[in-house]
């Protein structure tokens, strides 16, 4: 037998073959891009319930140390109890710094929070005179109220940027 094949039927079937492999690599680019995405969403998810669960933590703990201050404040003969108290900040800055710098403002206020919270904890402790020890007790109490906003803005801010990612 003998095969006769003009150059059309050539030229068809090499047109075809590289059409078939372009589409082939367009498929497989368009996979791996897919796929790159739902880890990066797997991954900004994970860092965000991460992020919810230390500010939590420093919420927690905030709490404990003011619920402690109010016992010293009607009994200045307790120490304060500091176990359990749990403050990564560190951690907290490094994962807004990395994943979610739209978070620095409200990082920055929970900051300020802590920082005023900080400045006020030891003049009400040391305090001897009872109406002094009073006025700082409140103060500490609406500072300790703007630091749960903080975090809780944090919070909520967090849980936007976990909608959007879905």
């Amino acid at each position: 037998m003998n095969f006769k094949v003009d150059i059309s039927t050539y030229i068809l079937t090499v047109v075809t073959l590289i059409i078939g492999w372009f589409l082939n690599i367009l498929a497989m680019r368009f996979a791996s891009k897919r796929t790159q995405e739902l880890e990066k969403k797997k991954l900004l998810q994970t860092k965000i319930e991460e992020l919810a669960n230390l500010v939590y933590e420093v919420e927690k703990s905030y709490r404990k140390l003011w619920g402690e201050i109010a016992v010293n404040h009607f009994s200045s003969k307790q120490p304060l109890n500091m176990d359990g108290i749990n403050l990564p900040f560190d951690k907290i800055q490094i994962l807004i710094n990395f994943y979610f710098p739209q978070l620095k403002p409200a990082y920055n206020d929970l900051v300020k929070e802590k920082d005023s919270f900080g400045e006020k904890i030891f003049p009400t402790l040391r305090e001897g005179d009872e109406k002094k020890r009073s006025e700082l007790f409140k103060d500490i109490t609406r500072t300790h109220g703007r630091l749960e906003k903080a975090c809780e803005n944090i919070c909520s801010l967090s849980s936007g940027i976990s909608q959007e990612i879905m």
